[in-house]
């Protein structure tokens, strides 16, 4: 993008008059690049000016008077061919906020002398201002100012987004894609009764063996009157020893049992947990509890218990 104007500015030496012709382009080929080029004519009493000039070139937020936006840039033995020149300039990305900005130069020849400030300034066209787009401020983009979409999966950084960062209710069912959500995702105790919808886990649902009588809560039990719990308890000494204990009804179902040793440091080695008469309404469900003892000269207990469904 190019940007043409006119001006006319008296240099006091030999009272000579130049006239520039402003030619403004972008030049920024990197995004850390904030340079641009300018090129400008100069022309002495109405021909093409020739050899070396000196000039200072600065921003300003007006076109006459107002406030300097950054710095003054000096530059020393620009070259002049049949009037035409070349200079890279660098105000870096502060002076351009989109806010409109004015050029104003100022010349001399080469070597010394007073430098002439050419009048009027010259507005700074909408290349620059390309700079702006480099860096974003913060704050700039909020979400009004993201398209739906805009923001995918590939564009979040490893943990950018925190359980602190998520409203409550932000995240629903249909938000989250199947197989996602792991068990190793959830915090212990992350899953409440209270969290899962009614019939949302059946039987399909449990892996085989993942409940165990610890995990069920007693007062379960207590209000569904069909459920109940028998134990039996003996004594292993010498030997292989036997404990069972039965369902009460023939036609109650066994949907729990478990062998149980006094402590985690016994010397009592459970052999089998056999399970009988599950198969048929004749003789009530049965647990074996089969062990031996390593020191048989201290007894030790152990215990049979099933968990059994009455059945009418």
């Amino acid at each position: 993008m190019k940007l043409s104007t006119q001006t006319h500015f008296p240099i006091p030496k030999h009272h000579l008059f130049l006239c520039a012709v402003l030619l403004l382009m972008s030049s920024m080929t990197s995004l850390a690049e904030t340079t641009f080029t300018y090129q400008g004519q100069l022309s002495q009493a109405g021909q093409a000016a020739q050899g070396q000039y000196d000039m200072t070139f600065a921003l300003y937020d007006a076109d006459s008077g107002g406030n300097q936006v950054g710095v003054t840039l000096n530059e020393a033995g620009i070259d002049v061919s049949d009037g035409v020149f070349e200079v890279l300039l660098d105000f870096g990305d502060a002076p351009f906020n989109n806010a409109p900005r004015w050029l104003e130069i100022a010349v001399r020849e080469a070597g010394g002398g007073v430098y002439t400030t050419l009048s009027p300034r010259q507005r700074v066209g909408a290349s620059p201002f390309a700079i702006e787009t480099l860096f974003v401020a913060p704050g700039a983009v909020d979400t009004a100012a993201l398209q739906n979409g805009a923001v995918t999966e590939e564009k979040l950084a490893e943990q950018a987004v925190t359980l602190g960062k998520i409203d409550n209710g932000a995240v629903i069912s249909g938000s989250i894609a199947n197989g996602e959500v792991r068990t190793v995702d959830l915090d212990s105790a992350a899953v409440t009764r209270a969290k899962i919808a009614n019939d949302a886990i059946g039987t399909d649902q449990v892996e085989d063996g993942s409940i165990l009588p610890e995990d069920i809560d007693g007062n379960v039990y207590n209000r569904k009157g069909s459920v109940y719990v028998n134990s039996n308890t003996g004594s292993i000494g010498f030997g292989i020893e036997r404990v069972t204990v039965t369902c009460t009804g023939a036609k109650d179902l066994l949907i729990n049992h478990v062998c149980n040793v006094p402590s985690d440091n016994s010397d009592i080695t459970i052999l089998s947990a056999r399970l009988t008469s599950m198969d048929n309404d004749v003789n009530p469900a049965q647990l074996r509890c089969t062990a031996e003892n390593r020191d048989p000269p201290n007894a030790e207990t152990l215990t049979a218990t099933v968990w059994c469904l009455a059945v009418d």
